[in-house]
């Protein structure tokens, strides 16, 4: 192995160059013993030295440069750009060939029940969910969110899926007074709304029958949506419909 290095992954962490070298000619391996070593170190450990192993592994694969030019250049140009190589779940949503069609390349991971190796879109990376520790979301190169994935890590519950986002959909805007709720309803997504069908007072503090009503109102309004986007925008239950057209230029109440 060369100098007394113990393994691919001490070699990688110093930025030694048998390690640089396993990273160009067999990165499957590589990335397998990144993976494997995350379960022998604490969450402490883990976060002390990952950015540096990850670091030296992709810029090896990639440019065969060091890790201070490549600390350089993830300056200049911004560290989403090296983001080229991950894990997803292997359980998406729509089906896998829908995803490769928009650039995503896929490589099985046989050791892992849950997740699988990627390659993203050009311009596309993960960013952490600012909600949720076990979200991340899935942004394509117009810095427009696309995605979502879900992890979680447990000794007997690894759970991982993902989900393509729809450019536009029926959906509620809610503002808040004390109890009261004002709930629009409308087509579109939060920066485009393409149609308003209306809007309906809802309190948790109402009477029974009075909640009911409100829900009978969020009903027909949500029927409105539909059939405005059946007509309209008859594909736009499809994840990758719509997306490459022009943003919308106002809004279309109703």
């Amino acid at each position: 192995m060369g100098e007394n290095y113990k393994s691919i992954f001490e070699a990688i962490e110093e930025n030694h160059k048998y390690g640089l070298d396993m990273c160009k000619t067999n990165p499957a391996i590589v990335f397998e013993v990144l993976r494997s070593r995350r379960q022998e170190v604490s969450d402490e450990e883990w976060d002390s030295f990952y950015n540096t192993l990850m670091i030296n592994a992709l810029t090896a694969m990639t440019t065969g440069t060091s890790t201070n030019d490549t600390y350089r250049r993830m300056n200049q140009v911004g560290a989403k750009e090296f983001a080229i190589c991950t894990e997803l779940a292997k359980d998406m949503t729509p089906e896998q060939a829908v995803w490769e069609k928009l650039g995503f390349q896929f490589s099985e991971n046989s050791d892992d029940d849950v997740l699988c190796y990627a390659k993203l879109p050009v311009g596309w990376h993960l960013e952490q969910d600012k909600t949720s520790q076990y979200y991340k979301v899935l942004i394509d190169e117009l810095g427009r969110v696309r995605g979502t994935m879900f992890y979680r890590f447990a000794c007997n519950d690894r759970v991982a899926r993902m989900e393509l986002e729809r450019r536009y959909q029926i959906r509620a805007e809610v503002r808040k007074t004390g109890t009261l709720e004002t709930r629009e309803i409308y087509f579109g997504n939060e920066n485009e709304k393409l149609y308003v069908a209306g809007s309906y007072e809802y309190d948790l503090t109402w009477p029974i029958k009075k909640r009911m009503d409100a829900h009978k109102k969020d009903e027909l309004l949500k029927e409105k949506a539909i059939l405005f986007a059946t007509t309209n925008y008859p594909d736009y239950e499809s994840p990758t419909a719509y997306w490459n057209q022009e943003k919308s230029a106002g809004s279309i109440k109703k």
